[in-house]
C-alpha cells in the first residue's frame, strides 16, 4: 500500500517538475537579468560602506598614533624635569635610550638660549629652533610640520644644562611622510591609494605605489570629471572637503570611475583629512564576476534544461523502484530522529526549567530578604539575620551564572587553560581548608590521605585544578548525609615521560549513591538524575560534573566513577603536569605580612561610579587612604605627577572608555620614576579566564582580582603582593 502511494505521488511528481521545468525555461533570462539590475543598483552603496568602516580604522590608527607621540612627550618632559643628567653625554646617551624604547623618529631637547639638539647630538638652524622653543614656551606646548616630519614640543622647567643655558622644551618627531605606508593597508589587492592632508588640501603623507600619483595638493587630482554623492547628486569636490562629516564622493572622468571617502582626522591642534581613493572596478569587482557568471549560468540552464528531462525520464523508472526499497528505510531513521530531537529538546526545556528555579529561588530570597531588611531597619538583630540571608544567597547565585557561563564557554570551544607553576602539596592544602570546615558544618568527618610525592613542583592551571576538585568533594557533601564520611587521598603514578608528571586524586563517600542506570548520564549538561527527595532539595545548576569532565579531559586527563545505591560514590581524576624548572615561592604570607594597612597609600582606577565606591569602601576599610582615577589615562597622569613611592599599590580595572588597564599599566612601567618596575599593580576586573590573567601577566601587573569583589580574597591578595615586595626589598 505505502508502495503504490509513493507510486502515484511520484509519477506526479514527475509530469509536474516536466512542466515546471518548461516553463520556467521562458522565465529564468528575464528573472536573472532583474536580478543583476536591482544588484546593481545596490552596489554603490554596499561599496561605500565597505570603503567606509576602513577608512574609520586607518583615521583610528593615525589618531593613536598622534596621540601615542604627544603622551611620549609629555612623559619624557616630566622626566627630564625630575630627573636631570649628569653632564651632556649621559643626556645623549639617555635621549638615544629613550628614541629607541618608544620608537620615535627623533628627540630634540631646546636651551633657553634658542639651540636645539637631536639624540645623535646634531645642532639645528637656531632661527628655526630658537622660533619653535619661544612658540613652545609662552603657550606651553606647540605643534609644527615641517618637510612631512611632524613635531610636538612641550615646555620644561629643568635645571639640566645643554651647552651652557637650562633646557626649557623638549619635543618628539613622526615621519608623516611614512605614516600612511606603515600601516600596510593590502585592502583591495593594494590598488587603492589614502592620502592625509591638510584642511586646505596640502599632502602631508600617501600611499607609495603606481596607483597612487604624487603631488603636492590632493585638488591637483581631480581638475576635471564630474562628482556626486552616493544617491547621485552632484557636488564639488571643494564643498565635500569643507564637510566636517565623513564624505562618500564618485568621480567621474570619461571613462574612468573612482570612489572617494573624506574622512576628518583630529591631530590634537587642527583637523586633517584623509582620502581613501578606489576605483569603481576594483571595489566592484566581485559583482561584475557575479553578473558575468548568472549570464553565462541562465544559457546553460537554458540548453541543458532538455537534457535534463531526457535524463530525469531515462533514470526515473530505476530510481522509482529504489525510492520504494528506501522509503520504508528512511522513514524509519526519520522516526529515530524525531525520538532524539525530541529527547533533546525536553532535556533543554527542563534545564532551562530547572535553571529558572534555581535562579528564581536566590533572587527571591536577596529581593524579599532586602524588603524585609528596609522594613525592619531598627531591628538590628532582624536585620543582621536579612542580610546574612542576602549574602548566602547572591554566593549561591554567583556559582549559578559561573556554572552557566563555564559550560557556554566550553561549547563555544573557547576554553583555555593557564600555565603557571605551582606547587602540588600546597595547593592540595588549600582545597583540605576550605572542605574541612563545610563537612565539620554538617557533622561529616574528612580524611585527607596523601602518599609521599616525588615531583611537587608542576606547571598547569591550578584555578582549573582546584575548580575539579572541589566540585568533587562538594558533591560528596551534598549527598552525604550528616555523620557520613568523606575521604579525599591524592597519589602520584609512574609517568613514562622524564619531563612530566601523573597523579590521582580520588574522592570517595558513603553516601546515597547512583543507581547502575544513571551513572553513564552523570556527566551529561541539560540532564538532571531521576526523582529523589534528596537530589530535588540539593541545590545546584546541575552542570558541576559536566563541567568537570569536560575540564579534565581538556587537560588530557581522565575521569571514572563507581557507585552503588545507598552504599557511596568513589570519583577517580588522573592527570599529568609538566615539571617546574625554578623554584616556586611560597604562596602562604611570611611572618611579617599583615592584613591592616593603616598609613599605606593606594590609587583606585575605576570607571563605574557605583564599583568605584564599593572598591573604596572596601579599601578604607582595610586601612588604606585611597585616592581614584576615572580611567587609564588619569592613572598614568596622576602616578606621573607625585613623588616616587607616593602610592603603595594600585588596584586597575581592565576595560576602560580611553585606555584600558593594560595599556596604563605599561605606560607605568616604562616610566623613569624610581619605583616604576616595582609598585604593586592589581588588575581588578570582571574578565576572569585563564586567557584573562595571561594578558595582565604580559602587562607586568602583579595580580588579578576577579568581581565581584571578595573582600578575604582581596585583603589576602594584597597582603601576599605586599609581603612579596617587602621581600624582596629585604633581599636586596
Amino acid at each position: 500500500m505505502l508502495k503504490n502511494i509513493a507510486f502515484q505521488q511520484n509519477k506526479k511528481i514527475f509530469f509536474l517538475f516536466a512542466a515546471t521545468i518548461l516553463l520556467c525555461n521562458t522565465a529564468v533570462v528575464g528573472m536573472f537579468s532583474g536580478f543583476i539590475v536591482l544588484y546593481k543598483k545596490n552596489t554603490n552603496y554596499e561599496s561605500a560602506q565597505h570603503l567606509i568602516e576602513i577608512s574609520k580604522q586607518i583615521r583610528s590608527n593615525v589618531e593613536r598614533t598622534l596621540l601615542y607621540n604627544r603622551t611620549v612627550t609629555t612623559l619624557v618632559a616630566d622626566d627630564i624635569a625630575t630627573h636631570p643628567q649628569k653632564d651632556e653625554q649621559s643626556l645623549l646617551e639617555y635621549m638615544k635610550q629613550q628614541t629607541h624604547l618608544l620608537n620615535t623618529t627623533d628627540l630634540y631637547v631646546y636651551n633657553s638660549a634658542g639651540l636645539c639638539m637631536n639624540q645623535d647630538g646634531d645642532i639645528r638652524s637656531i632661527d628655526t629652533s630658537s622660533e619653535t622653543a619661544y612658540r613652545t614656551i609662552r603657550a606651553g606646548a606647540s605643534y609644527s610640520i615641517t618637510d612631512f616630519v611632524s613635531e610636538y614640543s612641550v615646555a620644561v622647567r629643568s635645571d639640566q644644562i645643554l651647552r651652557g643655558h637650562k633646557i626649557v622644551a623638549v619635543s618628539t618627531a613622526c615621519n608623516l611622510d611614512t605614516l600612511i605606508d606603515d600601516m600596510n593597508i593590502e585592502s583591495f589587492d593594494k590598488k587603492g591609494a589614502v592620502y592625509l592632508t591638510t584642511k586646505n588640501g596640502i599632502k602631508i603623507s600617501q600611499t607609495k605605489s603606481s596607483y597612487a600619483r604624487t603631488v603636492f595638493n590632493i585638488v591637483a587630482l581631480f581638475t576635471s570629471g564630474s562628482f556626486s554623492d552616493i544617491s547621485g547628486k552632484n557636488v564639488t569636490f571643494e564643498d565635500a572637503m569643507s564637510n566636517t562629516e565623513q564624505t562618500v564622493l564618485i568621480h567621474k572622468e570619461n571613462k574612468k570611475v573612482d570612489y572617494i571617502i573624506i574622512t576628518p582626522v583630529d591631530a590634537g591642534t587642527e583637523s586633517w583629512l584623509l582620502f581613501y581613493i578606489v576605483p569603481s572596478n576594483i571595489v566592484n569587482k566581485t559583482m561584475d564576476g557575479f553578473s558575468r557568471l548568472v549570464i553565462v549560468l541562465a544559457v546553460m540552464s537554458v540548453i541543458s534544461v532538455c537534457l535534463i528531462t531526457i535524463i530525469f525520464f531515462l533514470v526515473y523508472v530505476h530510481r522509482i523502484n529504489q525510492y520504494n526499497r528506501e522509503l520504508q528505510s528512511r522513514e524509519e531513521d526519520l522516526r529515530h530522529a524525531l525520538v532524539l530531537a525530541d529527547s533533546a529538546n525536553q532535556a533543554k526545556t527542563q534545564f532551562l526549567s530547572n535553571m529558572s528555579h534555581d535562579i528564581r529561588t536566590p533572587m527571591n530570597a536577596i529581593i524579599n530578604m532586602t524588603r524585609f531588611t528596609i522594613e525592619n531597619y531598627d531591628d538590628k538583630k532582624k536585620a543582621f539575620e536579612y542580610l546574612s540571608v542576602i549574602q548566602s544567597s547572591s554566593d549561591h547565585l554567583l556559582k549559578l551564572i559561573n556554572d552557566v557561563l563555564d559550560m557556554s564557554r566550553i561549547e563555544s570551544g573557547k576554553l583555555s587553560f593557564a600555565t603557571e607553576p605551582f606547587d602540588l602539596p600546597q595547593n592540595m592544602e588549600s582545597i583540605c581548608q576550605i572542605v574541612k570546615p563545610l563537612c565539620n558544618a554538617k557533622q561529616q568527618q574528612f580524611i585527607y590521605d596523601a602518599s609521599s610525592f616525588v615531583h611537587t613542583k608542576l606547571i598547569g592551571d591550578t584555578m582549573r585544578l582546584q575548580r575539579i576538585l572541589i566540585n568533587l568533594l562538594n558533591n560528596a557533601m551534598k549527598f552525604t548525609p550528616s555523620g557520613g564520611t568523606i575521604q579525599f587521598s591524592v597519589k602520584e603514578l609512574s609517568s613514562l615521560n622524564p619531563q612530566t608528571a601523573s597523579y590521582q586524586f580520588t574522592v570517595t563517600d558513603n553516601g546515597i549513591g547512583i543507581a547502575p542506570d544513571n551513572i553513564e548520564r552523570i556527566f551529561e549538561p541539560f540532564t538532571r538524575l531521576e526523582h529523589n527527595v534528596d537530589v530535588q532539595a540539593t541545590e545546584g545548576s546541575g552542570l558541576g560534573l559536566s563541567i568537570t569532565k569536560r575540564f579534565v579531559e581538556a587537560m588530557g586527563g581522565t575521569i571514572t566513577v563507581k557507585s552503588a545505591l545507598h552504599e557511596g560514590s568513589t570519583f577517580t581524576v588522573e592527570l599529568f603536569f609538566p615539571l617546574a624548572s625554578e623554584e616556586i615561592p611560597s604562596a602562604k604570607a611570611d611572618a611579617h605580612s599583615t592584613k591592616n594597612f593603616d598609613g599605606k597609600r593606594a590609587l583606585l582606577v575605576e570607571d563605574n561610579e557605583i564599583n568605584r565606591e564599593i572598591a573604596t569602601m572596601m579599601l578604607k576599610e582595610m586601612g588604606f587612604a585611597v585616592e581614584t582615577a576615572a580611567d587609564g589615562d588619569e592613572a598614568v597622569e596622576q602616578y606621573r605627577k607625585n613623588a616616587p613611592y607616593y602610592y603603595d599599590i594600585i588596584f586597575m580595572d581592565i576595560q576602560m572608555a580611553r585606555m584600558n588597564g593594560y595599556d596604563a599599566s605599561k605606560l607605568i612601567r616604562i616610566s623613569q620614576k624610581e619605583d616604576a618596575k616595582t609598585i604593586p599593580i592589581i588588575a581588578m576586573t570582571a574578565n576572569v579566564f585563564a586567557e584573562d590573567k595571561e594578558k595582565a601577566r604580559k602587562a607586568e601587573m602583579s595580580a588579578h582580582i576577579g568581581k565581584p569583589l571578595n573582600p578575604d580574597e582581596l585583603q589576602n591578595i594584597t597582603s601576599a603582593v605586599l609581603s612579596d615586595l617587602n621581600s624582596g626589598r629585604n633581599r636586596k
